[in-house]
């Protein structure tokens, strides 16, 4: 008995010691991996921006053009010209920028009159305000929806939900967004048809507010979440399907498991690695819906301030818009290397042994 006593509390002691250790090896072992996907991060940022530096101002006409007129003297255009910048020769313009990005200065808007920092401050929460929730319900449904079509396969319910998924992977965002706003804006008169706030929501309470702006974004998200699952839904199911097939989940069902219990304990489990590479890749599209999506329903954000500052050739705002949005990306991707590294710790090993070799 005292034997026995002695043995349950090593356990005991011993369990958070290995999980201390397997996550101090993890880590270890992932440090190279992860350290080269930063520096091809920064290569990947510094190269996007760098590309839209020169094609920005390899472009027929500038910014000066708007603040001239043809009666203005040649004179005063130079000096115009001079307070920008743009007398200067290409590299030194190049420099003198990549010197005030590195310390954090993202220069001043042409169009609209103030630092770049601070319309950016304004604009960037309201399009994350759009994409975090949209992500979370995207992978969420399209999760919950690929496996119920998996577990019907070849049955009504699979037949339905896969060609529903069809049929909005088909839709354009666009038609889609003002297909919405038609029903249930100016039909129903469910939910406001543009903007993020009404006129006087600064005079109401604080949950008025609230409700307010929940009622704004409902659409916009409902919009980027239908365009969206439907892609996540059909990778799921074919994931769940080939799974299936293998013997360990037949021998979970003739254990008496429910799907239900299946599908959380070990289907998930198999088909974490694909989910995550569609997370990864799933940054650049979903970017570009909410560009369009906050177009049609005016919400103030990036991708409306973006088309904005390209139209206004407002170069700053053109190239903070357009890091920031690169930084999204090459962050999503980043985020789904280290989730793959720790789902799979084989992975990361592999890249350093190569290194080493």
């Amino acid at each position: 008995m005292a034997k026995q006593g002695r043995l349950k509390s090593f356990s005991i002691k011993f369990r958070p010691v290995c999980k201390y250790r397997l996550f101090h090896y993890i880590v270890k072992r992932m440090r190279y991996y992860l350290l080269r996907r930063f520096f091809i991060s920064l290569f990947l940022i510094w190269s996007i921006l760098t590309t839209a530096f020169l094609v920005l101002h390899l472009s027929p006409g500038d910014p000066v053009n708007k603040y001239i007129s043809p009666s203005v003297p040649p004179d005063t255009v130079q000096l115009i010209r001079q307070n920008f910048g743009f007398d200067q020769p290409l590299h030194v313009q190049y420099l003198k920028w990549l010197k005030q990005w590195c310390k954090g200065d993202w220069g001043y808007s042409y169009s609209q009159f103030r630092p770049v920092s601070a319309v950016l401050y304004e604009a960037l929460p309201n399009t994350l305000e759009l994409t975090v929730p949209s992500l979370l319900a995207i992978f969420l449904l399209g999760t919950a929806i690929g496996g119920i079509s998996a577990f019907r396969h070849q049955k009504f319910a699979d037949r339905m939900l896969m060609n529903t998924c069809v049929a909005l992977y088909c839709t354009p965002v666009f038609w889609l967004a003002l297909m919405l706003i038609y029903i249930f804006s100016l039909q129903l008169n469910w939910f406001p048809s543009a903007h993020a706030t009404s006129l006087f929501a600064d005079e109401m309470s604080g949950w008025a507010q609230f409700r307010d702006r929940l009622s704004h974004i409902a659409l916009p998200i409902i919009t980027i979440v239908l365009t969206g699952t439907a892609s996540i839904a059909r990778y799921v199911r074919e994931n769940v399907i080939a799974v299936l097939k293998s013997d360990f989940i037949k021998l979970a069902f003739a254990k008496g498991f429910s799907p239900l219990q299946v599908f959380l304990r070990y289907l998930l489990r198999h088909t974490q690695l694909p989910l995550i590479s569609v997370f990864g890749l799933s940054f650049p599209f979903l970017l570009g819906g909410v560009l369009i999506v906050e177009i049609i329903f005016a919400w103030p954000g990036m991708g409306r301030l973006s088309l904005e500052a390209v139209m206004e050739r407002d170069y700053p705002l053109v190239l903070a818009t357009t890091g920031i949005s690169a930084f999204m990306v090459v962050i999503g991707n980043f985020i789904a290397d280290f989730l793959y590294v720790l789902a799979d710790p084989r992975i990361g090993r592999h890249d350093d042994k190569k290194n080493l070799a």
